[in-house]
């Protein structure tokens, strides 16, 4: 019996690997693991399929605290920072904090810096915002699901925060969480050469389902592959099945695959 995460992990994977063929557990010869897949290329691939849960949410905010602020009982979204310059974060955290709450209160909840009528601003003196914004060195703030957090995404090429690392960091996470040893053990019992593990970062209320989403958004892959053990070849990140995913696999590194 497959869970709703299961199918669409059969069918993003059946979309990414053009022509591949599907086999579910009971059906593959291979009744450990989730999904076995044979791509058009020839390999044979097993894939395990997992979840984030609360616990690893709580174990990646504390990774990723750098670029994540909260929670601000003062704000009523998640907002997405992004700047280009290298900025004093911690010396201006109130004064973005407060622009924010400034921004909530006006009803405006996306604002770039070379903005000139932001949306929903009807009535409110708009350059006075834009250029608090400029002021901070932001290129834009906008507002997502989930209460009172901040995420800040660095849009420099190279930088490793919410656009790249990210992702390694979550794949070497989840992969050497001893409470998982049982997919390596699943996945080498398949005795197949290519071993992969596909990763749901679900929950659009945590903050860092909102940071995996900008990496995947973003055309920045990480610079480094994850630390993973040899039981796995490959990993998958995906946060739904319209959103763009993440591909890392040991023989050819990062890729980005459109959801379309």
């Amino acid at each position: 019996m497959t869970n709703p995460e299961e199918e669409l992990a059969e069918q993003i994977v059946t979309r990414a690997l053009d022509g591949a063929v599907i086999q579910r557990d009971e059906n593959s010869g291979h009744s450990e693991v989730d999904l076995i897949v044979d791509a058009t290329d020839g390999r044979r691939i097993a894939i395990e399929i997992t979840q984030l849960t609360s616990a690893d949410f709580l174990r990646l905010q504390d990774h990723f605290k750098k670029y994540l602020t909260g929670p601000i009982d003062t704000l009523s979204y998640t907002w997405i920072v992004r700047f280009t310059e290298t900025i004093n974060i911690k010396q201006n955290a109130e004064s973005i904090i407060t622009l924010l709450r400034n921004l909530e209160q006006a009803g405006i909840y996306n604002l770039r810096e070379n903005a000139q009528q932001p949306p929903g601003s009807e009535g409110h003196d708009k350059e006075v915002y834009v250029r608090q914004l400029r002021n901070l060195a932001l290129l834009e703030v906008y507002a997502v699901a989930g209460p009172g957090w901040i995420l800040y995404a660095n849009t420099t090429v190279g930088t490793s925060n919410a656009t790249g690392e990210i992702l390694s960091t979550i794949v070497s996470d989840v992969v050497n969480d001893p409470d998982r040893n049982d997919n390596a053990i699943k996945l080498r019992s398949s005795s197949l050469d290519h071993r992969h593990l596909f990763i749901w970062v679900g929950n659009p209320s945590e903050p860092v389902r909102h940071a995996v989403e900008q990496a995947l958004r973003s055309e920045f892959l990480p610079t480094t592959p994850p630390s993973v053990p040899s039981d796995y070849t490959g990993a998958w990140i995906a946060v739904s099945g319209n959103s763009p995913i993440a591909l890392w696999e040991r023989d050819a590194g990062w890729q980005t695959i459109s959801p379309s």
